[in-house]
């Protein structure tokens, strides 16, 4: 498909995948970014919360003895009874004053005596009631503290706690995240661009339709305006009456074919883009279908053939559009005509089949050739024997498809070479609208 292509609409439709392959690229990033923050709050927090409890359980094991340690030394006495060995949780006790009453020199995962450090949090001590919480570094090591008032003299203690494992573990899950969000960027970049392909290709075929509708389009108007420029040179320089009336009538004819190349081409422009607005309303079907017949008796005439109806006596009433259901009307019955052999009979038949109404237009012209059935409802799409027997764009049966659609039903063909086609048309015999059903009524 991509040789089709025009360099410009190359180019478009590079900008188109490129912008398309960046935003979803950008909501990966995003959506990575999110889940790696969010993982690492949430497991910090976890973490923390251990921390937390662990300092509270080692005040709930040794707080009696705290307490009873805070209040036998007299605030004269600057002894303090000190434990060297390595602690999980290392507790000091402080007097009012702040000198220490029982240290813990040394902290499980820190290195160095930790005396200078509990020395500035006892100076920067304040009375309070409420536990307080903070974290610091000592050595390059992150410590979790803790201070709260004990006893009845107004002593206090201060905890340490060492992060080291819970900053590694965070440390740790970090790069596992990114190694993860990079590994998996690898394996969504040609997936990112696989779907930015996939969900180009309505532009790419609209791309197509638009270039193939100019140039049939362009065909179709060239052979009218070809064969009027003709007439009008040939008879430039006639003087004769007759033959210029004749090349009058014969460029009117032409041009009333450009008028309906038009119309058709107005039509099918806005098929595929935004829905026309239905006026959905009691339509009595068999009466709908012989205004239809009476429009084109002319055109009967003109090509010998007979119209007729097949419907059983009474009302056939449904709720639909009667713009749109006229012209689907007008194009199956008018092409039913113009493709009847001379002395042939059109017969348009109106019945109901389970829940819906049908009509079918019944001809007993040319027929269409086996292979080309699938393709009559494609824009353009003539079969060579429909091209020898009668002009025509190869438009009006992809905008009877197009408004059978609009109108929620459906349409079949079936068709025997050299004996006839039928078209058969099905209608939703309950409307769209609640509290309206079609009736038929005699």
């Amino acid at each position: 498909m991509k040789n089709q292509f025009t360099q410009s609409e190359r180019r478009i439709l590079s900008r188109i995948l490129f912008s398309v392959s960046a935003w979803h690229l950008v909501a990966f990033l995003v959506f990575e970014f999110v889940l790696i923050i969010g993982t690492y709050y949430y497991v910090q927090n976890r973490t923390m919360s251990y921390a937390y409890e662990a300092v509270r359980e080692e005040w709930e094991q040794k707080l009696h003895g705290m307490v009873e340690t805070a209040n036998a030394f007299p605030t004269s006495i600057r002894n303090a009874k000190v434990d060297i060995e390595p602690e999980p949780v290392a507790t000091w006790i402080f007097s009012k004053e702040g000198f220490p009453l029982s240290e813990d020199l040394t902290l499980i995962g820190v290195t160095g005596n930790i005396a200078p450090l509990m020395a500035d949090y006892a100076r920067a001590y304040t009375p309070h009631t409420a536990t307080q919480w903070s974290t610091t570094t000592f050595n390059k090591q992150p410590l979790l503290i803790g201070t709260r008032a004990i006893g009845k003299e107004g002593a206090f203690l201060v905890s340490a706690y060492s992060l080291a494992e819970i900053v590694h573990t965070l440390h740790a899950l970090v790069a596992v995240d990114f190694t993860l969000a990079l590994a998996s960027l690898l394996i969504i970049l040609p997936i990112t661009y696989g779907l930015a392909t996939h969900s180009l290709k309505p532009v790419r075929l609209a791309m197509l339709r638009q270039r193939h509708f100019v140039n049939d389009a362009a065909h179709e108007l060239r052979t009218p305006m070809t064969l009027l420029r003709g007439i009008l040179e040939l008879e430039k320089e006639s003087n004769d009456p007759k033959a210029m009336r004749a090349a009058i009538e014969e460029g009117l004819r032409e041009v009333d074919y450009l008028s309906r190349i038009i119309g058709d081409l107005s039509t099918l422009a806005r098929v595929g883009s935004n829905q026309p607005t239905l006026k959905f309303e009691p339509l009595e079907l068999r009466k709908l279908v012989s205004e239809v017949i009476y429009a084109l008796n002319a055109f009967a005439e003109e090509n010998e053939v007979t119209v007729s109806i097949d419907a059983e006596d009474g009302t056939w009433t449904l709720y639909s559009d009667r713009v749109q259901l006229r012209q689907l009307l007008t194009i199956l019955i008018e092409n039913a005509i113009k493709y009847s052999r001379r002395k042939g009979h059109v017969k348009v038949r109106i019945g109901k089949k389970r829940n819906d109404l049908f009509v079918d237009v019944m001809d007993d012209g040319i027929g269409i050739p086996k292979e080309d059935l699938p393709r009559v409802f494609d824009r353009f799409y003539r079969s060579k024997g429909a091209e020898q027997h009668a002009i025509g764009s190869g438009i009006g049966l992809s905008i009877a498809a197009w408004i059978v659609s609009l109108l929620k039903g459906t349409i079949t063909v079936s068709s025997i070479e050299g004996k006839g086609t039928t078209f058969h048309v099905t209608l939703p015999w309950r409307s769209i609208r609640r509290g309206f059903h079609s009736t038929y009524t005699k």
